[in-house]
């Protein structure tokens, strides 16, 4: 109608200057975005208000052409979204769109032909010939060209199948208007299986584990989000054909989604959500899950070799029979989760986290690695040989009532035992205990036990939460505050020198009632003298191995022991002289065969003794 409105009024400038625009518009629409195609408009109508003055036209005149041009430009615009509309609504509509595509395409051409020949043939003024045809003409190849360019923009754009698009929402809504409603329906373990989804209303409660597999028509039915992301095409497919081309699933919510015997080979599933997901029979060798929630999810016989599992959450997961083999589970939180007959040959478990109802019965794992460093696993344990059967279940099986809690890096004692104080104080119907502390390369692992079982394994995030918060605010608190640290180091210091003396009477070796022996020193028991062991067993064995003869030896001996207040009396000589006789027995296997073959002949030849007495205890001992 505008052409030939514009035609009929000779007006070419307003003509020629509408083409132009449109056609730039719809060109930069098409081909980019809609903000440029704006643009051209604005730069087209920008030109007019720049090169009217050297056309005698008046400033009226102008402002007429400009606002012409906008009531075109505009008309068009919504036809062409009217046309994109249409041709998405045939898409969504029918599952074979072209012959009706077809058959409305040429509707519209004659539609538009016999409207043009229909204004000119009532307008009241002569219009020449020409005229009519260039009139019929355009306004034929423009509507041609409107319906192109809405075919390509649709193709060009993906839509009505790309996700988001405000477009496809709304197509939609409409074809799923008179088709079979779910809408806020709780279809948990439904099965769609091979079933026609097109224009239904799928905006249900609840999908857990519901069934799409070799359904169609789901691309064309009305979904929304709320309960796993089933708006999202490549979800989509996953969901109907178990498989996807686009392996980055990254950061989807696929909770409780039916992915039974789905190649997902090699897909990135990081941060994840495939909680309560029915994965039995699915291969997901070489996948990358680092950070996925896969609590209560079911791996039946699912290939999880080679994975990467980094910060993963496997609480109450089903892994009966999984193939691990290779697995990085570095900090995976495996809570009650069931290994039972899974292959873990050469899983990392750094700093993973088990509970007393993680199951391992029948695993089969001939070695694991304990460490994670540069993005290989490291520290193979067992070192040189492979894990004997069931050896591995019994290492890694905690007990009921224990949980252990990982500190990485520099550990604060202080702190610690600050925070489990405060934490028996608060909540003392937890009965806990700190039963130890142990050091991995740079971690520390700290036991805690329950008197009730239940209750490590019912408030573990509880217990968790309350003793890491307390540990890291207590830690900056003594950091911070000088007269405690002042505090703390006196307290070590007062440690340390216990430590020290302990360590010393641990080493202290009792020898009978009367002496001492600590660091190579003889020393009796009232502190009144000492000897040198080197010195007495030097002595002694002399006498020995001289076979009792040097008399005057002997006696020099006794005198030596009693002149320097070690042995005074003849009992506490013969128990001194017996003791280092058999030290360096225990120490010198020939000593100690001469002395028992050649004993008796040394005591009959020795004159009665301290001495004698003491070489016939001493053999007495060793035999």
């Amino acid at each position: 109608m505008s052409l030939v409105l514009i035609l009929k009024r000779e007006d070419w400038l307003t003509s020629a200057l509408a083409s132009v625009v449109i056609a730039g518009w719809l060109l930069t629409a098409v081909t980019q975005k809609q903000i440029p195609g704006v643009s051209v408009v604005v730069i087209g109508l920008s030109a007019v208000t720049h090169w009217w003055e050297p056309v005698p036209f008046s400033l009226d005149k102008v402002l007429q052409i400009i606002l012409t041009t906008l009531v075109v430009w505009a008309a068009i615009v919504v036809i062409f979204y009217l046309i994109c509309f249409f041709i998405a609504a045939l898409d969504i509509l029918f599952e074979r769109p072209l012959i009706v595509r077809i058959l409305i395409a040429c509707s519209i051409l004659l539609g538009t032909i016999s409207g043009t020949t229909i204004t000119l043939l009532f307008e009241t003024t002569e219009v020449p010939l020409i005229a009519k045809i260039v009139a019929i003409l355009s306004s034929t190849g423009f509507g041609l060209a409107l319906m192109l360019s809405g075919w390509w923009l649709n193709h060009r754009q993906n839509i009505p199948w790309k996700h988001p698009d405000p477009l496809r929402t709304l197509v939609l809504t409409v074809g799923s208007w008179r088709g079979t409603s779910f809408h806020n329906l709780d279809l948990s373990g439904v099965s769609f299986k091979r079933a026609k989804l097109a224009n239904s209303n799928l905006q249900a409660k609840k999908f857990y584990r519901t069934c799409f597999q070799k359904a169609t028509g789901l691309e064309r039915a009305r979904v929304d989000s709320q309960y796993l992301d089933l708006e999202n095409l490549k979800v989509q497919k996953l969901l109907t054909d178990a498989s996807s081309q686009d392996q980055d699933f990254r950061g989807l919510n696929l909770r409780g989604a039916y992915l039974q015997r789905a190649d997902m080979r090699g897909f990135d599933l990081t941060d994840t959500n495939l909680t309560d997901a029915d994965l039995k029979g699915a291969d997901l060798s070489e996948s990358i899950l680092i950070r996925t929630q896969l609590a209560g999810a079911d791996f039946q016989r699912v290939d999880l070799s080679h994975n990467i599992l980094i910060d993963a959450n496997l609480t109450e997961a089903d892994l009966r029979q999984a193939n691990l083999r290779d697995c990085i589970l570095v900090r995976a939180q495996v809570a009650r989760a069931d290994f039972s007959g899974a292959i873990m040959t050469g899983i990392c478990i750094e700093d993973w986290s088990v509970s007393s109802k993680t199951r391992f019965a029948d695993v089969r794992c001939d070695y694991i690695y304990r460490r994670y460093q540069d993005q290989q696993p490291t520290d193979r344990y067992p070192v040189d040989r492979n894990f004997e059967r069931d050896e591995f279940a019994s290492q890694f099986q905690q007990p009921e009532n224990e949980l252990e809690l990982v500190f990485k890096g520099e550990f604060n004692y202080r702190a610690l035992s600050l925070t489990f104080d405060q934490l028996q104080t608060d909540k003392p119907d937890l009965n806990l205990k700190l039963q130890g502390i142990e050091q991995r390369n740079d971690l520390w692992v700290v036991k805690i036990t329950s008197e009730n079982p239940t209750t490590v394994e019912t408030r573990i995030k509880e217990i968790q939460d309350a003793v890491y918060q307390g540990y890291e605010v207590t830690t900056t608190r003594l950091e911070n505050d000088p007269l405690i640290r002042r505090i703390i180091s006196d307290i070590a210091n007062i440690r340390k020198t216990q430590e020290e003396f302990i360590e010393e009477i641990e080493q202290l070796q009792r020898i009978g009632s009367n002496f001492y022996f600590l660091g190579g020193t003889i020393t009796n028991v009232t502190g009144a003298g000492e000897i040198q062991y080197t010195e007495a067993s030097n002595q002694i064995r002399h006498l020995v191995t001289s076979g009792g003869h040097e008399t005057q030896a002997a006696n020099t001996l006794l005198t030596k022991l009693a002149s320097s207040n070690v042995a005074t009396t003849a009992n506490e000589q013969t128990e001194l002289i017996e003791f280092v006789i058999v030290e360096d027995a225990e120490r010198d296997p020939q000593f100690k065969q001469f002395l028992l073959q050649k004993g008796q002949q040394i005591i009959d030849v020795m004159p009665n003794s301290a001495i004698a007495s003491a070489i016939q205890a001493a053999i007495a001992r060793l035999k």
